[in-house]
This record gives structure tokens, sequence and C-alpha cells, in this order.
């Protein structure tokens, strides 16, 4: 027996391919498609049918397979005490919660490889009250029972939502939806579908954020490996998938991976999504961790978005017990956290505007690199931002710039004596220009010609008389 799916199949289909004896798995209405046991013989007759027009073979056997192929890493190189401080200060997750902004009202889907424990420990793991768990399904077997087979997801979602005295969780008031969708001992592409039918089930659930600590990119059967060249955002069909789902306005945040000491090296799909908020991993001293993934993505964009703690972070065992652990699947939820938080604190806010605060936050934000993204994010510096943002307010289109041309516009503000520098890398300024603001200027904008300016990445600097304001701005 195999496993096919067919890119796209209409309703017909669906019924022709029952009427040939093969089993539907899953179907998808995001890509037209259904995922079909089938043998040799019943995937010929499958194939003859009108309605199906390709098909991909993603998996042998007749149960879901895939895996975590960097898996993590357990350590003890800190105090227990000081790990969890340092887990909950990093982010600021301690002042968030003080906030009160601690998730609640928030819904947060949660991709792994199961969650043993979470369901009939509950009291004594302090992780989630049964109440808080709005659905759960194996998408790996096939069934509903997600409180099965490898215990990373439990590890994971301790960080998220433990509440107890020795261990608080970032969201320990949030919503869960609870979804496996790998079967650790193996690898194949049909991982990457299961997570795309989750996806699906979490959009219909109303999921706000998908946190995900999961990563494609070479598979048990060579034939399904990735190549360095499809990491471009666009096509591992995991990525489309993680795609798709921010176009519903779901924010996806995901690990990149703990592959830097293989030699596939980047962040692994769907990390290189270009709307996926990719998360690398640091230890308590904000250096970078020597197994996380690093970029940039085959298309020349920063890669991972941004890091948190994932060298020797606290998580719960299924027994209960507290352990070390290391690896960006840890780092995930707390960056998930900070996000939620976020969500909760400024409702109004769309995904993508989250996203690019979130990055902004970062402590790197104006040094940016492909080690570390944009740094490790901060709620305070969040605060921070959003109470100078009514004093100035910029944007930049198109960014990136694909010409030799960006507009710049400034307001609502009664400003004049304008000035506009663009900065390299170094902080030098490689372009100056000003501007006696008339009324109409601030809304409509004015063009500034980057035509001497080579391709790279720039800090656009916009200055009045008492106030600054810095956009990062791309020239391709």
């Amino acid at each position: 027996l195999g496993k096919v799916i067919g890119m796209p199949l209409s309703m017909a289909g669906d019924v022709a391919c029952k009427e040939k004896s093969s089993v539907v798995v899953y179907s998808s209405k995001w890509i037209n498609a259904l995922l079909v046991e089938a043998t040799t013989i019943q995937l010929s007759a499958i194939q003859n049918l009108p309605d199906v027009i390709s098909n991909q073979y993603v998996a042998p056997g007749k149960t879901g397979s895939g895996g975590r192929k960097a898996s993590s890493k357990k350590l003890t190189t800190q105090p227990l005490s000081e790990a969890i401080t340092t887990q909950n200060t990093m982010l600021g997750l301690d002042a968030m919660h003080k906030d009160g902004y601690a998730g609640s009202g928030i819904l947060i889907a949660v991709f792994d490889s199961g969650f043993p424990g979470v369901n009939s420990q509950w009291k004594d793991l302090n992780i989630l009250s049964p109440d808080q768990i709005k659905d759960s399904y194996n998408f790996s077997y096939g069934q509903a029972n997600a409180f099965i087979g490898d215990d990373h997801g439990t590890h994971v979602l301790s960080v998220l939502a433990a509440n107890s005295s020795d261990l608080t969780g970032g969201l320990p008031s949030a919503d869960f939806l609870l979804y496996a969708t790998e079967f650790n001992p193996t690898e194949y592409k049909v991982e990457e579908y299961n997570w795309l039918f989750a996806a699906e089930r979490a959009d219909s659930a109303g999921a706000d954020i998908i946190s995900s600590s999961l990563g494609y990119s070479t598979f048990d059967d060579a034939s399904m490996d990735y190549s360095l060249a499809d990491l471009d955002g666009e096509t591992a069909v995991i990525t489309k998938a993680a795609q798709k789902a921010f176009s519903k306005g779901i924010i996806v945040v995901n690990s990149a991976g703990n592959i830097f000491m293989d030699s596939w090296q980047l962040v692994q799909p769907p990390a290189d999504g270009k709307d996926v908020l990719a998360v690398g991993s640091v230890n308590s001293e904000l250096f970078r961790s020597a197994f996380s993934g690093k970029g940039p993505t085959s298309d020349n964009r920063i890669k991972p978005d941004v890091s948190a703690l994932g060298s020797s972070a606290i998580t719960l065992q299924p027994s209960g017990k507290l352990e070390h652990m290391s690896g960006t699947s840890f780092a995930t939820p707390l960056v998930t956290s900070l996000t939620a938080g976020i969500k909760q604190m400024l409702p109004n806010l769309k995904a993508p505007e989250i996203i690019e605060l979130i990055k902004k936050s970062g402590h790197q934000y104006f040094n940016s690199d492909n080690l570390l993204g944009y740094g490790v994010p901060s709620y305070r510096a969040i605060k921070n931002i959003m109470s100078n943002h009514s004093e100035i307010q910029v944007s930049l289109y198109p960014n990136p710039a694909p010409n030799d041309y960006v507009f710049v516009s400034v307001g609502p503000a009664d400003l004049y004596n304008v000035s506009v520098a663009v900065l390299d890398q170094f902080g030098r300024t490689v372009a100056g220009y000003h501007y006696d603001v008339e009324s109409s200027w601030h809304y409509e904008g004015v063009k500034l010609d980057l035509s001497l300016l080579s391709n790279g990445i720039y800090t656009v600097q916009v200055s009045t008389k008492d106030k600054v304001k810095k956009l990062r701005l791309f020239k391709q």
C-alpha cells in the first residue's frame, strides 16, 4: 500500500476514488486534493479518472509517517531556578503577565508529534485544564487521540501553558487546539500534508496563531528531498500551507530547525515562508545556539526572523518532572507567547502588523543578520514602540524596492523641515534629502532616488525638529 495525493480532485473524483476501493484518508479544500491509500493497481485506475490532474507519492504503508529529523537535546548546564527566571524575563513575559496579558481569549493551535499525559494527568502536570483544550486530533494515526506518541509536544506545550509554582508558561490563560501531525520514527512527505490538514482544521476552529516546532528538508526516501534552491518561500508543500494559513489571518510561528551542524545548515520549511515568523535559538547570554538553523533563503531574505531562549529551556515531562531541553522547538513557544500577548493587548492589529511589531522590538533590528534575524524581541520594547507611535508615522513603499526609487510619506502631524537620510549597514549616510513640507505632502509622499545605491539593506531615517523615525529599506 502507498499514499498518493491528487491535485486537484473534484467531488466527483472523491466518489470515483472510493469506487476504485482505495481509502480516502483526508481531503483538502485549500489545494483541492485528496490523500488516499491505494495499491499500484488502484493507483493506475485513479490516475485514469477525468478529475485527476496529477498525483504525488508521499509515504509507504498504511500509517502516517514523518519526523523531527533534528531532535532536541537534553542538557543540565544551568540551575533550574535560574533557567526558569531567564526563560520568562528574556522576552519580558513576566512584565506581560503583570500587565494582565496571559493569553485570555486567544486560541493557539499547537502542531507537534503528540501530547502524552496532557489529558490524563493535567492536575499533576499543571499544563492545561480540560476546558482550555478546544479541539485535538492525531493526523499521523488518523484518530481522535492526540495524547499518544512521542512526548515532544508535551514538552513544547509546557513552555506555552504550564501554570504551577515550579513553572509558569507564557500563555497559562489561553485556549488551545492540539494536533499531532508527525510520526517521529520515520520521515516522509506525508508529514507536510498532515500539517496542511491540521492548518485547515485550525482555520475552521478559529485559531489566531499556529505554533509549530516542525521542519522538513530531507526524507527517508531521497527522491522526496528538497534542495537549497527550494528554500524560496514558494516551493515546499508545508510552506505553501503556512502561507495559506497566513492569508486567512493566522500568524504562523515556526522553529528555524536544529540543523546548523548538518550539511543543510539553513532553516527548514516552513520557516522559509515570507510571512512565517521563523524562530532561532540563543542561550541565556543572547549568543546564538550552535545548532540553530540560519539564513538566508534562496531568494536572499533574512531568516530566522527573531530568536529566543532555546538552549537549556525548562520543560515538563509527562511524568511532571522538570527538565532542561534544547532546541529551536522551545524558543518557538516563547515567541508564540509574546505574539499572543501582543494580540491580546492590541486586538485591532492585523497579523502583518503584529509580525512587524515583533521584528521591530528585536534587540538587533537595525543590525539584523542571518544568524539571529532581528534579534530577541521584547514586550517592553513593544510597549515603548506603541507609546511613541502617535508622535511620528512614516511609511515606505514599495518596500522591498524593485526599482531605483521609493516613496516616503510622513503623517499625520504638522511637520516642517523634514530631513531624510539613507544609511548603510554601518550607519553611514549614503544619501540625504531635505524638504520644506507642505501639508499635502504628509500623505502623498515624496519619491526618493535610489539609482546610485547598490542592491541591499538600508535604514531610512526621517528627522524633524524633535523626532526621529527609522525604517528598514530593502533595495532589490
